[in-house]
């Protein structure tokens, strides 16, 4: 699972006390709309679709991190988008490299976002939740009363920051290289795993875990049961206490597959592992009920593709819109982490995972000489007035590529060769090399 290449002796450098901090991120997905000290301008690209990573290469993302803004706070979403997502970054890159000064990096991101959580910083009184909990709320004008800013969260919003920190501890947990070994500041990696797994299981059970926000009957997640979410827009009523979209659900499942995961790994919390593997479970099949089936004819192959809804909830009979590129994106990539290579206890299989990536190659990707890389906004083929937010969503999808190749050899592969990212994309860099990495690895 982990190839040991790299083991360098220099540690990763912060240069981020020059940066501005509390940037304020666009409205939808977080991306930074004030200029750090460098040029936002600056293209990161792959120098090539094909080959193992390489020492630079892992040099590149760890300058990308140096320049990656300094945050404060969730209060403008800056932890549950690009700050959450650099950190993926350094996981996979660390899986296929294995090189510590990744690692170090990710623990070291992990324990600044645990530091913020609101239980720690200035205890907000949630307004959906009437408490204060551990998790990470926004004070952003969307979610308002009297046009004042309330304190709230959602289960993706905290998915995306438990993330990273499950995924630190997960990966610790199956490197066998780290089982005695200890990091440049003396402490036990072990020790580092043990803690993200505690603090990540306190805002589960507090959170996640609330009657308010998984229906204890059916264990599926779903949009707070109380009217106070219709007050400040973040659903209409019909909504209320009903399943949250799959994006949203399978994101949290992905979090608690790290800790479950991570747990067996350690021999250790049985109850808890298999308590969350249950959960898991309720998810994907509540998916794959509400996901359809098609075949796609080409000149030559004929493909089953797997599309689905939005969310599963309807309106005076009407269905909710066809799943979109971004969020469509986000579940593609929680089922990769719940496939796991195979190896996982949800009955999950590649022949589901294959489906979605054709649902990629054949419904989203537009085939458009004049245009390289454009995509349709929904998973049925329709919608080409996608914004400048999402035009880059189709790299959420990438890592599919391991499971069909074209998505790499047609797709991601020139898109990140040819084109690149910009510093608030930059995850995406990290992505690509360890996709790259690992097709190589399977040649």
């Amino acid at each position: 699972m982990f190839k040991h290449r790299y083991r360098f002796n220099r540690q990763a450098r912060y240069s981020l006390n020059t940066l501005i901090m509390g940037l304020a991120l666009l409205s939808q997905i977080g991306y930074c709309t004030t200029k750090p000290s460098i040029d936002q301008t600056d293209t990161y690209s792959l120098l090539s679709s094909q080959g193992a990573v390489t020492e630079d290469e892992i040099n590149q993302y760890l300058s990308i991190m140096e320049h990656v803004p300094l945050v404060s706070d969730n209060y403008q979403r800056d932890f549950s988008w690009n700050y959450a997502e650099y950190l993926m970054g350094l996981g996979k890159l660390y899986q296929v490299s294995g090189d510590r000064r990744l690692l170090d990096t990710m623990i070291a991101g992990s324990e600044r976002m645990l530091a913020r959580r609101n239980d720690r910083l200035d205890k907000l009184f949630l307004y959906i939740d009437e408490a204060i909990l551990p998790v990470w709320p926004s004070l952003q004008q969307k979610w308002s009363m009297n046009n004042k800013a309330v304190p709230f969260t959602n289960l993706l919003m905290t998915a995306n920051i438990l993330q990273p920190i499950a995924y630190t501890a997960w990966l610790i947990a199956h490197d066998p290289s780290l089982t005695e070994a200890i990091n440049k500041n003396g402490q036990s990696y072990r020790m580092k795993a043990q803690h993200f797994l505690a603090e990540t299981e306190i805002t589960i059970k507090h959170f996640a875990l609330s009657p308010l926000w998984l229906n204890p009957k059916t264990l599926l997640f779903q949009h707070a049961n109380t009217q106070r979410m219709t007050r400040i827009n973040e659903v209409p009523h019909y909504k209320i206490g009903q399943p949250v979209a799959f994006n949203r659900a399978l994101t949290m499942a992905s979090v608690m597959h790290y800790v479950a995961a991570s747990h067996r790994k350690f021999d250790q919390k049985k109850p808890t592992a298999s308590y969350y593997e249950n959960i898991i479970r309720q998810q994907l099949a509540f998916f794959k009920r509400h996901s359809l089936i098609s075949e796609e004819k080409t000149s030559t192959h004929t493909f089953k593709l797997r599309q689905w809804n939005f969310d599963a909830n309807q309106h005076q009979g009407t269905p909710s819109p066809p799943e979109d590129i971004f969020h469509g994106g986000l579940v593609a990539a929680a089922l990769i982490i719940l496939y796991n290579d195979g190896k996982n206890p949800y009955a999950l299989n590649e022949e589901l995972m294959q489906q979605v990536a054709a649902s990629y190659l054949y419904q989203f990707k537009h085939d458009n000489q004049q245009t390289p890389h454009a995509f349709y906004e929904y998973i049925n083929a329709t919608g080409k007035a996608l914004t400048e937010q999402r035009r880059l969503s189709n790299l959420r999808w990438c890592e599919l590529a391991l499971y069909n190749k074209d998505i790499w050899q047609s797709s991601c592969g020139p898109q990140l060769t040819d084109t690149g990212v910009r510093l608030r994309d930059g995850s995406y860099y990290a992505y690509g090399l360890a996709i790259r990495h690992r097709l190589n690895d399977m040649l």
